[in-house]
């Protein structure tokens, strides 16, 4: 359902970007759903289903569209939706997804070492990142999982900002920002983790 275009008939405004729509495509039949945008709205709009949202104490999933070409990210959608009277997200499935992390380097005189991480499937090698959260910037997000990660803390190397976006499974749209990261020199670079099952 997520990515889907959608017919929304518009009946009412909640809040400053956010109303209450009807849609409809092949798949769906005049479904309720939020509408949430940035541009001018009008009655009868075509939508793209952007995000699948479950609400604290009510039954059921509640599509939110968009208008096409406009991306919302978890942390500006939970923003927008957070004013609903009365209803609280539980939990918030998004077409657009947003991560930032680093790429880490330790410089000597001898060589330059750059450090990856491999994720808990034990399946990836990639650079330290993780998910944007609600009032942080790029750089904070990138230096707190960086710091959650690895143990380590880092200065951000200025003029250094690189994109990645890829479709990581279905239709799910990706975007990563890469900083360049420095260590300091004295910081230990390797450290174990102990799993749940208490092995290193």
């Amino acid at each position: 359902m997520i990515a889907e275009k959608v017919k929304a008939t518009v009946f009412g405004n909640i809040a400053q970007g956010l109303y209450s729509a009807y849609v409809s495509s092949a798949n769906i039949s005049n479904r309720s759903a939020y509408l949430v945008t940035r541009k001018n709205v009008y009655e009868f709009t075509d939508c793209v289903v952007i995000a699948v949202a479950e609400f604290e104490g009510l039954n059921g999933e509640k599509l939110i569209v968009s208008q096409p070409g406009e991306v919302f990210y978890e942390p500006e959608l939970k923003q927008v939706l957070s004013r609903l009277s009365n209803v609280r997200v539980k939990s918030l499935r998004c077409l657009y997804e947003k991560s930032c992390g680093g790429i880490i380097f330790y410089k000597t005189k001898q060589n330059t070492k750059i450090l990856l991480v491999k994720n808990n499937n034990g399946r990836y090698w990639s650079f330290p990142k993780g998910h944007i959260e609600d009032g942080e910037t790029e750089q904070e997000t990138a230096v707190r999982e960086i710091k959650e990660e690895t143990g380590l803390d880092v200065t951000l190397v200025r003029g250094f900002r690189e994109i990645s976006e890829y479709c990581p499974f279905g239709k799910i749209r990706k975007r990563v920002v890469f900083f360049l990261a420095r260590i300091l020199p004295g910081a230990r670079l390797y450290r174990q983790r102990k799993d749940p099952g208490g092995r290193n």
